[in-house]
């Protein structure tokens, strides 16, 4: 059967769950029944069709199809909608339905979360965006509601259940049961860690138990002593198996972790063959069973609040359409299995009810630094990234000209990853990438940085053959694999590639609908703040709101206008709001002009970044300007990388 089929079937089970969760029958209307009779109605009406033809796939394909069929019978709305908390993320949530869902992201007030919201809202394109509540109004003060208690609430209303009789988690579990949604996930967070923002979100929006572990804490940069990962692994599998649902073998009914937490991602697992300290990636030891017998896949996902809202949300609701495919590798030996054309190839390929995905191939000299420092001075607009490289922590090597491999010469650094347009899913053949995937100095820490939800690394030297070949990651994509599967080999011991992201996300998401009605209070439409700001002539919030909602375009154009007419009215806020805009429209003259305004506290990472990857692009009139703006803002962990790159702007 194909994945097709099973979402079409998927829908018409959902669409009874809805009428069966949803109706005066079920308690919404009338008074409500005893869990027994809710249980008897739901059993009267439960589909079995759907999860037996799930059952008939192969073992790896099955979390996928599952995700793929929850997703296809639940018909998304065309609208984005922004909150600044926790207490109205849930509300929103509650007003899911199993037939209709929306994204919802949380706006902190950080440039980062600034940028994640638009960089989502560019890859979503929505037909509406909402802040809701609504800023120019009031607010009362909301109910007191303890954080687990809120979540639970959040996560049964969102599929029609009445909080009355479906209680807490396990009746949850029983009802999903009940009528054939048997998503093989749970998800796994801590009331006290902010990453638990998306694990209530993938819970209820895949239809997956969420498991509450105490919380450790720990740095995502640390890791854990042997005692201690031994001593972590066995509480939260003791929190798994209390579910009461058989895990102990692949095909079981939990196969997949997601894994909500701010604490280490690695674990010491005694010495390696070399004599120095082995350490094992935690998604992968975590679903093993004593004897280091593969019993699930696993992922991780960290972060604060609204980053860990933007990962879930981007995995839920983005289907990536574009790719890149980054491959110096030489064409010969071993390097030939991870062919970067044969990856594109598969791609870009044209299946039933598929289109290919448009795929960008930097190989060969394409995929030399020069070439590769001049693509990057423009964003990458692809949801989709797969790098072959070598390297370390915070490098990578491509080719230098002429060269047919990778070279000490051709060696790009972290700072060389590029801008993101849109949220992406990024697979990095390289060793070290992950050793420290929460600081930005290294290859994850940045790409994550950037906009990636998901990424697959290394956190130490796994040898080439540890990676899945590239063109066999492009047919398992393709084939709707979930993404905690997707990297992994099945077969051998645990090792040291880690997943990060959600672990049922495949990319395929339901159908997106133009909705008039919520179902809640929406707040103000987005276009009405733009249009207030603009009327009070506050340049600064005019530029942010046409920046979150996506329109790079008019902000860029009404910056140039301001520097044109009024110069006096570019202060750093102003210029700070629509520099990236810029950078993202290839206006780099503009950027030089609006990097010039910004003042000590308006000058982060991102925008400091910015000016060095757009520096090997600047036209030629502009280089003394841009001579000047380099030289005092050297990057002080890079500088020696900073005078090279100054002097091949200069010099191009």
């Amino acid at each position: 059967m194909t994945h097709g089929q099973i979402v079409a079937s998927a829908f018409a089970l959902l669409c009874i769950a809805s009428a069966c969760l949803g109706q005066s029958d079920f308690g919404q209307d009338g008074e409500a029944p005893t869990t027994e009779q809710a249980t008897e109605q739901l059993a009267e009406q439960a589909e079995p069709a759907v999860a037996d033809q799930i059952a008939a796939l192969p073992t790896e394909v099955r979390p996928g199809a599952w995700s793929q069929a929850v997703a296809g019978a639940s018909p998304i709305a065309s609208v984005v909608v922004i909150v600044p908390d926790e207490h109205h993320y849930y509300e929103a949530i509650r007003a899911w339905q199993p037939k209709l869902r929306f994204p919802v992201l949380i706006d902190d007030g950080s440039p980062r979360a600034h940028e994640d919201i638009a960089r989502f809202v560019r890859g979503f394109q929505p037909e509406q965006i909402l802040v809701w509540p609504d800023p120019r109004q009031p607010q009362p003060e909301h109910e007191a509601i303890a954080v687990v208690e809120h979540a639970e609430l959040a996560m049964t209303e969102a599929w029609d259940m009445n909080a009355e009789v479906v209680k807490g988690s396990e009746e949850r579990l029983q009802a999903w049961e009940l009528l054939g949604v048997r998503v093989p996930g749970v998800v796994v967070t801590s009331e006290r860690d902010p990453a638990r923002i998306a694990a209530v979100a993938l819970a209820a929006g895949r239809g997956q138990p969420l498991v509450w572990v105490d919380r450790i804490g720990g740095s995502v940069n640390g890791k854990h002593t042997e005692d201690k990962w031994t001593e972590r692994k066995q509480h939260i599998m003791a929190e798994i198996a209390a579910l009461g649902l058989p895990w102990r073998a692949l095909g079981d009914r939990i196969d997949a972790v997601t894994l909500c937490l701010n604490e280490p991602t690695q674990h010491a697992a005694g010495v390696g063959s070399d004599g120095k300290p082995s350490f094992l990636a935690v998604t992968d030891s975590l679903p093993r069973l004593g004897n280091n017998v593969r019993w699930g896949y696993a992922s991780m996902i960290f972060g604060d609040e609204a980053r860990a809202a933007y990962v879930a949300m981007s995995s839920l609701y983005l289907s990536p359409t574009s790719a890149v495919v980054v491959d110096p590798y030489p064409d010969e030996g071993a390097w030939q299995a991870y062919n970067g054309a044969a990856t594109a190839e598969i791609l870009q390929r044209p299946l039933p009810g598929n289109p290919g995905i448009d795929t960008e191939l930097l190989d060969d000299n394409a995929a030399s630094l020069p070439i590769w420092r001049r693509r990057v001075a423009s964003p990458v607009d692809a949801g989709l990234v797969f790098v072959n490289t070598m390297g370390n922590a915070d490098r990578f090597r491509l080719r230098s000209p002429g060269s047919d491999a990778p070279t000490r010469e051709g060696t790009a650094w972290a700072s060389d990853v590029p801008m993101l347009s849109v949220p992406a899913v990024v697979h990095f053949t390289h060793s070290w990438s992950a050793q420290r995937p929460g600081q930005r100095g290294t290859l994850a820490g940045r790409w994550m940085e950037r906009g990636a939800y998901a990424y697959a690394g290394s956190i130490q030297e796994p040898l080439l053959t540890a990676f899945v070949p590239t063109p066999e990651l492009a047919q398992r994509w393709r084939a709707g694999i979930a993404w905690a599967i997707l990297p992994r080999h099945v077969q051998g011991p645990a090792w040291k590639i880690n997943v990060f992201g959600d672990a049922l996300m495949t990319g395929i998401t339901g159908p997106q609908l133009d909705i008039d009605d919520l179902g809640f209070a929406v707040g103000a439409d987005i276009d009405d703040l733009i249009a207030v700001a603009a009327g009070d002539r506050d340049l600064a919030e005019t530029l942010r709101l046409l920046v979150l909602s996506g329109q790079d375009e008019k902000a860029a154009r009404l910056l140039a206008a301001a520097f044109r007419d009024r110069p006096e009215s570019v202060t750093p806020s102003v210029a700070r709001a629509a520099l990236m805009a810029a950078f993202r429209m290839g206006d780099r003259p503009l950027l030089l002009d609006a990097f010039e305004r910004l003042d000590e506290a308006s000058k982060d990472a991102m925008v400091t970044d910015a000016l060095w990857l757009a520096a090997a692009a600047m036209p030629a009139e502009r280089r003394s300007q841009l001579a000047k703006l380099l030289d005092a803002n050297i990057r002080p962990n890079e500088q020696a990388q900073d005078r090279q790159r100054r002097a091949e702007a200069l010099a191009n």
